[in-house]
C-alpha cells in the first residue's frame, strides 16, 4: 500500500498496483514494477556486466578520494556514481572478455577544486 505524503499531488511512498513510488536526495519519482526477463544474458549484457566489475573493484580502492573529487561534479547522484559514469564511459578499453582500465585516463577529481588553488 502507498501512503501519500505532501496531498493529491504531492509524491507518494510505496506500492500502487503496477506503480512505485519514493524519493531520493530530495528528488519524488514514480516507475513500473521492472518486467521480468527471460533470458538476461545477451552478449552486449555480459560484456557491460564485465566493465561494471572492473570498474567498480578499481574505485572501491579510491572511494575515500573519489567521494571528495566528484562531490561538486555529481548532479541528481552519488559522487561514487558519478565516477562509476566517467570511468565506464571514458578509461575502459579492449574487447570483451579482455577489458583493462585506461590508467592515463583515470580521474579521481573532476572540476575545479577551490581548496587547492587557495594554496601558494
Amino acid at each position: 500500500m502507498g501512503n501519500i505524503k505532501q496531498g493529491i499531488l504531492g509524491g507518494f511512498s510505496g506500492k500502487v498496483g503496477t506503480v512505485i513510488g519514493s524519493s531520493w536526495k530530495g528528488i519524488t519519482y514514480m516507475r513500473a514494477i521492472a518486467p521480468n526477463v527471460k533470458d538476461a544474458r545477451t552478449a552486449k549484457q555480459l560484456a557491460q556486466r564485465e566493465k561494471f566489475v572492473l570498474t567498480l573493484g578499481f574505485l572501491r580502492s579510491l572511494q575515500s578520494f573519489v567521494r571528495v573529487g566528484f562531490k561538486m561534479y555529481a548532479t541528481r547522484q552519488t559522487a561514487f556514481n558519478a565516477a562509476m559514469s566517467y570511468t565506464l564511459k571514458n578509461c575502459i578499453k579492449g574487447m570483451s572478455p579482455n577489458f583493462s582500465i585506461d590508467y592515463a585516463k583515470v580521474m579521481v577529481s573532476r572540476g575545479q577544486s577551490s581548496a587547492a588553488s587557495e594554496y601558494p
